[in-house]
């Protein structure tokens, strides 16, 4: 199962901090082996994959 991180968090939906805190959890569960964050180009959007 994957999704996009912008469909976990909609830009324009929360504030700065709701969206740092919900990209610090992206990357604790990524280095928890829970999930798969891909970002293939700068800037560019960020594929979720459930281990």
């Amino acid at each position: 199962m994957s999704i996009y991180f912008d469909e976990y968090l909609a830009p324009g939906t929360s504030d700065r901090r709701v969206a740092a805190m919900g990209f610090y959890h992206v990357l604790d569960l990524t280095t928890k082996h829970r999930i798969r964050a891909d970002q293939p180009n700068a800037y560019g959007p960020i594929t979720l994959t459930v281990l």
